[in-house]
């Protein structure tokens, strides 16, 4: 029965409350941070949004906005009817104007093409042997279409990446800047140029991967389905200053979730030390009682 089961504890109540507020301080911190990277990339939507399915900066100038940060000549102020206020360098990267395409309206200048004119779309590979747990040896990611699924010594790409599930899975996207693996029932997205990758990277959540389904017995997109996949191609300055923005906010949720892995990594080393008496709480009674607990 599980109620028999011997499980190695510290005798000492003071000693397990001080283990548990100690690893529950590390739970709280990456949890912090899970929130945290979830307010950055909804920031970062919400700018894609904005920017390159409302145009809003556009709207602005079509209504006769005034921008951010220029002076009041004492006339009454006219503002777009959205909940931006674009300053004047962003309001100069786009036209005043929306003319028609076979995706809908667009701005004026832009023009419409496909994934593949801002990127390269490969498959991924099946590595020779693949590790359920990081070891020593093997601490590089396998990426599947439902994320990481083990580990490996060496990497299949060291650049910033995007990928998406090729079999079985499809529909997800994900951003990965760090060495990693993508197995061979992903897709791996590359930007031909770095001021297109994030941009890309919300473009792709846009696609209907549903529509693009060619699996009879289980789920399948080809690499040419994805690479003719529509989409709108800005000018290479809005992608640029684009890229400068939520890139800012793409690096701190990059180093909240390396700092997430360490903290865990942490409390998963520590927790088995901790209940088998293997490390111990110095003065557990002070520790608590200097922590109000």
């Amino acid at each position: 029965l599980l109620s028999e089961v011997i499980i190695p504890h510290p005798k000492d109540i003071a000693e397990q409350r001080a283990i548990a507020h100690i690893l529950g301080t590390l739970d709280d911190k990456i949890e912090l941070n899970r929130r945290m990277s979830e307010t950055l990339e909804a920031m970062a939507r919400a700018l894609f949004k904005a920017w390159f399915v409302d145009f809003e900066p556009v709207c602005a100038k079509r209504v006769g906005a005034v921008p951010r940060g220029r002076p009041d000549s004492g006339q009454p102020q006219r503002v777009a009817p959205t909940e931006w206020q674009w300053p004047q360098h962003i309001l100069d990267l786009f036209p005043d104007r929306l003319v028609d395409s076979e995706l809908g309206e667009m701005p004026e200048g832009w023009e419409v093409g496909t994934l593949g004119d801002l990127a390269e779309v490969t498959s991924g590979k099946r590595p020779d042997v693949r590790h359920s747990e990081p070891t020593q040896q093997a601490t590089v990611p396998v990426w599947g279409g439902n994320g990481p699924m083990g580990f490996v010594p060496e990497s299949l790409f060291d650049q910033p990446i995007l990928i998406t599930g090729r079999v079985g899975t499809l529909g997800s996207v994900f951003r990965v800047t760090t060495p990693c693996w993508p197995s061979d029932n992903t897709l791996v997205v590359r930007a031909n140029e770095a001021t297109s990758f994030e941009y890309l990277f919300h473009q792709l959540q846009q696609v209907d991967f549903a529509s693009l389904n060619r699996g009879s017995t289980q789920p399948l997109l080809t690499q040419s389905d994805l690479k003719g996949q529509l989409i709108l191609v800005p000018q290479r300055d809005v992608l640029k200053v684009f890229r400068d923005v939520v890139g800012l906010l793409y690096k701190r949720v990059d180093e909240l979730e390396k700092e997430s892995r360490v903290l865990a990594a942490l409390r998963d080393a520590l927790l088995p030390k901790l209940i088998s008496g293997e490390l111990r709480v110095k003065d557990a009674e002070r520790f608590l009682q200097e922590r109000g607990l």
